[in-house]
């Protein structure tokens, strides 16, 4: 979204006073204009991502964006809504329909509007809310008064804490400061070039550290901040390409601490390791403990290397969880994957569109079923180094299956799976 042309014309001081008259009707900070040398014309603000989370607090709406911001805030009725209107705002590349339905939210949808971005967060029925204002996010939490207090949902009330949120949430993927994020392989980038679509979009770090950048080649980003990301890519484009580069860094996806825990547990998903030493029991009391009903016996551990191989290892989970075998409580890293086998169940690990844990349907599931249940192989993806982790009493076996020869129509390679296999599909070295 670009600012209004004959904003240009007006000499500084005028923008300035529009500006201030601006925060003056908002009744928020005004947001800090950055004119370009010579010019007169206000640099927009970028949207950078939605994000929501339910917990015991209840569901969680951040809205992130590249730099300080203010925000109108309003409330309606029909539909049960609340609107959020953010001057001088433009979205990244986000979807303007977001379906949520978790907890009071339903979904949200995203407008730009002459120069404000709108994010509007449709509600099932009207409840009260609170609001946590950091310098680059803005985060709402919706509560259920009807749940928790056992009487009909009032009017919104807008109750504001005092103090700026310090606590991360552990599955919802945020860091106590996304400025202050340390950037790390595996995190996916989302990078926004102002004016330039062709140099925008989501990266990947890679394992060693670096983005594939267009016009710059590859770039090292771990050990970064989004913000000293933000100023490499700035210098390195205005070093022969673009003129005055407006670039706007932010970690779309937090995978460089975290670790995934699946299969015969009450919340399965991903949690952060934000700091400190962090057990097997420490993920497994996070995930809400193992589904017993599940009769899960066993815990494999699976552990990439730094050449991309996965290790795995695999635990008895009643001598962790019964008798308490310390020597089993191994601590865990990032990019740690704990499966706890499902009587019903398989996972699919690594480079596949949606990895996860899918049931076995009917009497049997192949190789290639279970990978076409989770969307298929990345363009990472090395096919022929696929193998099949199975754990047969307390003996783990491994199977190799080339799955590249098999789409390739040798289907005599594909192989029948059991409850609790793991497939896993390692990264292409190349």
């Amino acid at each position: 979204m670009r600012c209004d042309r004959r904003l240009r014309k007006l000499p500084s001081i005028q923008l300035v006073a529009m500006a201030v008259g601006m925060s003056m009707i908002i009744g928020c900070a005004a947001v800090p204009t950055r004119p370009e040398p010579g010019e007169g014309q206000l640099r927009p603000l970028t949207i950078a991502a939605i994000e929501t989370s339910e917990g015991e607090q209840g569901t969680r709406v951040v809205i992130r964006a590249s730099g300080p911001f203010s925000y109108h805030l309003s409330n309606h009725d029909q539909p049960p809504r609340v609107l959020v209107e953010i001057p001088y705002g433009q979205f990244a590349k986000l979807a303007s329909h977001i379906p949520v339905n978790q907890g009071m939210v339903q979904a949200i949808d995203l407008q730009e509007r002459g120069s404000q971005a709108r994010v509007e967060i449709v509600l099932s029925q009207l409840v009260d809310y609170e609001i946590q204002k950091q310098e680059n996010q803005l985060v709402l939490s919706f509560k259920d008064l009807t749940a928790s207090v056992g009487r009909p949902s009032q009017r919104f009330e807008r109750h504001v804490r005092l103090t700026p949120a310090t606590e991360a949430s552990a599955a919802g993927g945020l860091a106590q400061n996304p400025s202050e994020y340390v950037i790390g392989g595996m995190d996916i980038l989302e990078i926004n070039v102002y004016q330039e679509q062709d140099l925008s979009g989501s990266f990947r770090v890679s394992a060693s550290g670096y983005i594939p950048f267009p016009l710059v080649g590859d770039v090292h980003v771990a050990g970064l901040t989004p913000p000293q990301a933000q100023e490499k890519l700035e210098a390195l484009l205005r070093d022969g390409y673009l003129k005055r580069p407006q670039v706007t860094v932010a970690v779309k996806e937090y995978r460089s601490k975290g670790v995934s825990v699946l299969g015969a547990v009450n919340k399965p998903g991903a949690y952060q390791l934000w700091g400190g030493r962090m057990t097997l029991l420490d993920l497994l009391s996070m995930a809400g403990g193992v589904s017993l009903e599940e009769g899960s016996k066993s815990l494999i551990l699976l552990r990439p290397d730094a050449h991309g191989e996965t290790k795995s290892i695999t635990f008895n989970l009643d001598r962790l969880l019964k008798e308490g075998d310390a020597a089993l409580n191994v601590a865990v890293q990032p990019h740690d994957a704990i499966y706890v086998a499902k009587a019903d169940a398989i996972i699919v690990y690594g480079e596949v569109k949606n990895p996860g844990t899918y049931p076995i349907e009917g009497t049997s599931m192949t190789v290639l079923e279970a990978l076409s249940k989770a969307g298929g192989l990345t363009p990472l993806a090395a096919p022929n180094r696929t193998r099949i982790i199975r754990v047969d009493g307390n003996v783990e076996r491994t199977i190799r299956v080339r799955v590249g020869d098999i789409i390739a129509g040798e289907r005599m390679k594909d192989i029948a799976l059991q409850p609790g296999d793991v497939i896993v599909v390692p990264e292409s070295y190349f």
